[in-house]
């Protein structure tokens, strides 16, 4: 169980963490030569070595979590940074750590989040005002130079940040040391007189220096104050109604016309889920996502028995053994992919499905560079460290298992400090909207009277805890907070703590941290079949007729090109599948209702038309749109793209107006040419002429603008069924902290109708093959009917649920990536003669 940290000023001189001392020179004297040398080629040569040039930062004798570090490289440990006008340094914060606060005299300070929730503070001088930002990873804040600053690590796992000085001799001065390197006599004059100087300086760390006390957070720590509570977690459970009806030339012209009436989120109603004629099905087994025979959804799908350690027998004999319905050559998968890789085996899926075993606590404190716990082995994920680091960040939301609520006991000397902070909050709630005591009636009560309640007050408090000189720092108008709640007092010493992981309710976490999560998860099986998982490019955009609508793609999973020249380019293949994350949460059947164990997935008709139930029809039309615009951009495989106003008049026409030649001049004399110029004392380079001749040009003609076709991306409706007009798109759905992986079956013609408006031709559908079997019910679907499947939630906390949504996406992938032998060639072939 992870701690969270508490800082109160009775307690912050403890949990201070590891600041770098002053940086010894390892190298005097090979520093003292570079600043004199004369040039920086005689720098170079006074470090010759290639390692020279190299700091590791991770091999530093200080570099610790334990609390904490600072690792600089600067000119007294890196020579190479002499004149080079910048020190870098590595800040590591343990759990419960801070930053003492310090400033740069001779830099500014440039700090990037790497990992961990870091809370930062600076301020610049007399008469600034405290500046307060909190840090994620791929955040960045600024130090302005010589400002006070410092940071503290309030989440319950390891922050690690970058920093970047402007200078290599940058310096450091810590606050409090410097502040009691002065006569003590002048310090108590400073702080106002205070008896316990010397006290006070004793328990300040020393530079370089810090307590272990917060560095190792372990079950039994001291409780804190709760979080907010916990987000209740209920599906959508939404089926829209089962009636279709078939399109035509006036459904095509009344789509668009619906869609375009939306303005808001609440203009969403049933007759735009009715017009997409959508067929739902949930809870729907692995072995029915993946389309085909009973037999070949069997040899895509890896068996149960593959989480246990391989054998030495072959990938085919372990489907053939682990199924033994399985009786067909049909059924064992093609030892090649469609891009020439080997199909990955029981041993690849195997070490990876170990590691989603992993138990939450072993992988957490395994990211965090903790000890394992007494008893326990070291979880050390190699493939799936990364979705370790993102759940991990998750858990400091949603994970709710660990959570324990605990009376504490504020008598104890220890929390006197936390009395004083509890007790004015506690005053603060009793303070009205305007800033008045609620129910005080005493505000002109004279000068005895408010003797005798002060003496009131002062035996209710202490009877809760609270000492007599913490009392007498209150001001007068804390007294007249505290005097109208002087029966809540004693109640301070049952308030509540917490224990656990969490420092937020779920709908209070970063966006970033699901899609980092989910794209993690997948990416990982996706490298094992030579695909890549990347963030869009541009816009993602819903094509319905002539109208664009914004849809939600978070991540796009591409198949890797084999040409390495143009994998540099950045070339890609597919797509394949698509990954949606989304932060919505009030998906409660009603506003009282909530679930502890993470609800069904079950659904339900619009019986009842509340807030609720529209939440839930909008989160099934988000998720319908990223798979229709999937659906859209593989059927581009068979489209050439066209720009707005591609072939009219106005696109390759010159521009007209103007005298002689136009307004910049014809080609065969410009004008702009014949005008003196300011640089007309040197010549132009035939570079500079052509340069400025195509500025000229580009002048002159209408150019479209960026259109939804990303240049990058070789479309192809990889996986397709040969002989089917049916496209099956796959796409992983998540909310809370949970994946679904969903299913749609679309027809080329309902593309056709959607995109352009039209009912085109669509060749005749031929009787399946051994290679191409549907179900009945696939094989009935008209082609105006959209059919939609989907999985069980799975619970990306949950052990079980891990490995068996790694099993769906690994079937998923290796049904895509399925050799398809010289027939790819042929399928534009008889495409083009059945249209024409």
């Amino acid at each position: 169980m992870l701690c969270q940290a508490t800082i109160t000023l009775a307690v912050i001189a403890s949990l201070c963490s590891q600041v770098a001392a002053v940086d010894a020179t390892r190298n005097p004297s090979l520093v003292a030569q570079l600043k004199t040398a004369a040039t920086q080629l005689d720098r170079l040569n006074l470090l010759p070595e290639n390692s020279d040039w190299l700091f590791d930062f991770t091999t530093q004798p200080n570099y610790t979590f334990s609390p904490g570090s600072v690792i600089n490289a600067n000119a007294a440990t890196f020579p190479a940074a002499v004149g080079n006008g910048l020190t870098m340094a590595m800040l590591n914060l343990g759990p419960c750590s801070m930053l003492p606060p310090h400033y740069h005299p001779r830099a500014s300070n440039y700090v990037v989040a790497v990992a961990g929730t870091t809370n930062v503070y600076f301020i610049e001088e007399n008469g600034a005002r405290l500046v307060t930002n909190t840090l994620t990873p791929g955040k960045m804040t600024i130090f302005p130079a010589a400002s006070l600053h410092t940071m503290v690590n309030t989440g319950c796992t390891n922050s690690q940040l970058v920093s970047a000085l402007s200078s290599e001799d940058s310096g450091t001065q810590n606050v409090a040391n410097a502040l009691f390197g002065l006569p003590l006599d002048l310090v108590n004059v400073a702080l106002g007189g205070s008896d316990n100087v010397n006290q006070t300086k004793g328990t300040i760390p020393g530079v370089g220096t810090g307590s272990i006390s917060a560095s190792e957070p372990a079950p039994g720590d001291r409780p804190r104050s709760p979080p907010p509570p916990a987000t209740a977690v209920e599906f959508p459970n939404y089926t829209p109604p089962q009636s279709f009806t078939p399109f035509d030339h006036e459904s095509a012209d009344s789509l668009p016309r619906l869609f375009a009436k939306i303005k808001t989120p609440s203009d969403i109603n049933e007759d735009h889920l009715n017009a997409l004629n959508i067929k739902l099905r949930g809870d729907t087994p692995l072995d029915e996502i993946i389309p085909g025979s009973n037999n070949d959804k069997l040899s895509f799908l890896p068996p149960r028995t593959w989480i246990d350690p391989p054998t030495k027998r072959s990938a085919s004999e372990a489907f053939e053994q682990s199924s033994p319905e399985t009786t067909s050559s049909s059924a064992k998968p093609s030892e090649a992919l469609s891009n020439g890789v080997k199909a990955p085996g029981q041993d690849v899926f195997f070490a990876r499905a170990q590691e989603l075993l992993f138990d939450n606590d072993d992988a957490f404190r395994e990211i965090s560079r903790l000890e394992p716990l007494p008893g326990r082995p070291p979880a050390k994920p190699r493939h799936f460290r990364n979705f370790w680091m993102s759940l991990d960040l998750m858990s400091q939301f949603w994970e709710t298992s660990a959570d324990e609520i605990t009376d504490i006991d504020n008598r104890s000397d220890d929390n006197v400090a936390m009395n004083v902070d509890q007790l004015r909050e506690v005053a603060q709630e009793e303070e009205g909207k305007d800033g008045k005591v609620k129910d005080q009636g005493d505000s002109d009560l004279g000068q005895d009277d408010r003797k005798r309640r002060r003496s009131y007050l002062l035996h209710e408090l202490q009877k809760a805890g609270l000492d007599r000189k913490a009392f007498d720092k209150m001001t007068a108008k804390e007294m007249d907070l505290y005097s109208s709640i002087p029966d809540k007092a004693q109640d301070l010493s049952k308030r509540k703590g917490y224990t656990g992981r969490r420092i937020g309710s779920g709908r209070d976490m970063p966006e970033q941290y699901r899609e980092d999560t989910v794209k993690t998860f997948v990416e990982t099986i996706g490298w094992a079949y030579g695909c890549q998982v990347t963030l869009p490019r541009l816009p993602p955009r819903l094509t319905i007729s002539n109208m664009y609508i914004p849809v939600r793609h978070s991540s796009i999973v591409y198949r890797s090109v084999t040409d390495r020249q143009r994998a540099r380019q950045g070339i890609v293949e597919g797509p394949l599948m698509v990954l949606q994350c989304r932060p919505e949460t009030n998906f409660l059947s009603s506003p009282d209702e909530s679930s502890d164990d993470g609800g069904t997935d079950s659904f339900r008709n619009l019986s009842d038309t509340n807030g609720s139930t529209q939440e839930a029809m909008l989160d099934l039309l988000r998720e319908l749109g990223a798979l229709l615009l999937l659906a859209q951009e593989r059927f581009r495989e068979t489209q050439t793209p066209q720009s707005s106003g591609s072939g009219q008049w106005y696109m390759t026409r010159l521009r007209w107006g103007g005298g002689p030649g136009g307004e910049i001049g014809n080609e065969g004399s410009n004008s702009d040419e014949e005008m003196p110029s300011k640089t007309s004392n040197r010549s132009r380079t035939t570079k500079d002429k052509v340069s400025a001749k195509r500025k000229h040009e580009a002048y002159k003609t209408l150019r479209p603008g960026v259109g939804v076709w990303d240049q990058k991306v070789v479309y192809k409706r990889i996986g397709k069924e040969r002989e089917s007009e049916f496209d099956n798109v796959f796409m992983i759905s998540s909310i809370f902290h949970h994946i679904s992986i969903l299913r749609l079956r679309v027809h080329s013609k309902y593309l056709q109708h959607l995109t352009a408006g039209t009912l085109g031709p669509s060749r005749a559908q031929p009787p399946p093959t051994s290679t191409t079997q549907t179900t009945d019910q696939e094989d009935q679907q008209p082609w105006y009917v959209l059919q939609l499947q989907r999985t069980r939630w799975y619970d990306l906390f949950q052990a079980d649920d891990r490995v068996e949504a790694m099993r769906g996406v690994w079937g998923v992938m290796r049904w895509l990536m399925r050799a398809e032998g010289d027939e790819e060639g042929t399928e534009d072939e008889a495409m083009s003669e059945a249209d024409a």
